[in-house]
């Protein structure tokens, strides 16, 4: 059931669905600090990704063809965008050190379908270097490049490539500033401006955020918001903090073009729950073995097991019902723009991806409203 609400200017930049409870009326009484609670949600996803780190341990050659071959598919299948993650060094968890080449590959296979990052870590690249490469992609996909940024987690990969991770947030504040006037053809220290120009990119930037802070943040910069996957340690806590995060980034944004927000979650659509299981037994192990060492690195146990994990709904796995059910039962899904499943780091497998995808299309997404453009 839809309400019919009159929304000012900024609300209006609110995805579908996204619908304002208990306003207070236009004689101006204050209406304080929204809550998630404050917002009747009425999920409809208005856009639908597929994310993949390419991890594992397979050919890294037959892993690049897989999975431009399911960025091919996903495209047939009317999904509006696909992501994918820069990692350094080969780690089973992702092994994609230079995502613009790849998709630039990607371009000249496909035609309508958005290409982003998610994320390439800014404080280990030099932003003009950066943006001149993130041009050229976008005018050879011809304007679909989705430019997602983030800070990086690993201190090793950032001693390695000689920066000091100590300065990582230094390093990412400077770098964006430079990244975002370098795409808008600002002059650079001499006088040059980069080239070649790609209009509009600087509106197509991302960044990974967590909290309502760092979204706040990522409003003042006018760039978009990127919410990851929870953790299974508090996934309640976790999916609440994320609602949250939407909505302060909605209500500081203040660019006269719409502000956007994009959820990733794992969702994995099988014939039942012990299929789905079955199917998912490595990336199972690999996440309940990921959940146990960020624990003890923080001084935590590290006792979780398989069935706590998937019991923690921080990985939908199970039939399409299980799945739309989970992701329903998520606060932050009315409150993003596009909804970005994956199948996890090493996941079941290049056939049982293709047929999740279908799956996600044909059943998932349009249980939540989605429809391909054009329907």
């Amino acid at each position: 059931m839809f309400h019919h609400l009159s929304l000012t200017v900024k609300e209006m930049t609110a995805p579908a669905g996204y619908l304002l409870a208990g306003r207070s009326s236009r004689r101006g009484k204050p209406r304080g600090r929204r809550q998630v609670t404050d917002f009747v949600t009425d999920i409809r996803v208005a856009r639908l990704g597929f994310f993949t780190y390419l991890g594992g341990t397979g050919d890294p050659a037959r892993v690049l063809a897989e999975t431009t071959e399911l960025f091919v598919a996903a495209e047939e299948l009317g999904f509006d965008s696909v992501w994918v993650a820069q990692h350094h060094f080969g780690h089973v968890v992702g092994r994609l050190p230079s995502p613009l080449p790849f998709l630039a590959s990607v371009a000249a296979r496909t035609r309508r379908i958005r290409l982003g990052t998610a994320v390439v870590i800014l404080p280990t690249e030099h932003p003009v270097r950066l943006a001149e490469d993130a041009a050229v992609v976008d005018l050879l996909s011809g304007g679909r490049l989705e430019l997602g940024l983030g800070s990086g987690t690993d201190p090793g990969v950032f001693t390695a490539l000689g920066y000091d991770p100590e300065r990582r947030r230094e390093l990412m504040r400077d770098g964006l500033d430079t990244l975002m006037a370098s795409l808008r053809g600002e002059p650079l220290p001499g006088g040059d401006v980069v080239y070649p120009p790609a209009p509009g990119l600087d509106r197509r930037v991302w960044q990974g955020v967590f909290g309502p802070d760092r979204a706040r943040e990522a409003a003042s910069a006018g760039t978009h918001v990127l919410l990851p996957r929870a953790l299974p340690s508090d996934p309640r806590l976790a999916e609440r903090q994320q609602a949250d995060a939407a909505i302060a980034f909605r209500e500081a944004w203040s660019r006269p073009w719409p502000g956007r927000v994009a959820l990733s979650r794992p969702a994995y659509p099988s014939r039942d729950a012990r299929t789905a299981r079955c199917e998912l037994t490595e990336e199972l192990a690999f996440q309940v073995a990921q959940a146990n060492r960020i624990s003890a690195r923080a001084g935590g146990p590290a006792t979780l097991t398989e069935q706590e994990f998937l019991d923690s709904g921080v990985f939908h796995a199970g039939s399409v019902e299980d799945v739309v059910a989970g992701l329903r039962a998520d606060p932050a899904v009315p409150l993003a723009d596009e909804l970005i499943c994956q199948v996890g780091h090493i996941g079941p497998g290049h056939a049982h991806t293709l047929r999740a995808l279908e799956l996600l299309a044909t059943q998932v997404a349009p249980a939540l409203g989605w429809h391909p453009q054009g329907d």
